[in-house]
């Protein structure tokens, strides 16, 4: 891969990595809100539903920067 190509990238997931961050943590809070108010089974399914939804972010998140990693790595060797 070129190298202004791997920068493109680079700038690219940076910046899906931002994006993705700031919806974890949007979901988060509106899981954080929803455990503090009463329980009934709506608000458990959303929570249950920002739980799984907060997982699964933190291992696009995870996945995301190893990535980055593995360019920053490619566009040292160039």
């Amino acid at each position: 891969m070129p190298k202004e190509a791997i920068t493109e990238r680079l700038k690219f997931l940076t910046e899906m990595l931002r994006l993705i961050f700031v919806a974890l943590l949007a979901v988060v809070g509106g899981t954080f809100s929803l455990l503090l108010g009463s329980y009934d089974l709506l608000r458990t399914l959303l929570a249950a539903a920002g739980i799984v939804t907060s997982i699964g972010l933190g291992v696009v998140i995870e996945r995301l920067y190893r990535k980055i990693q593995q360019l920053l790595v490619q566009l040292e060797e160039r």
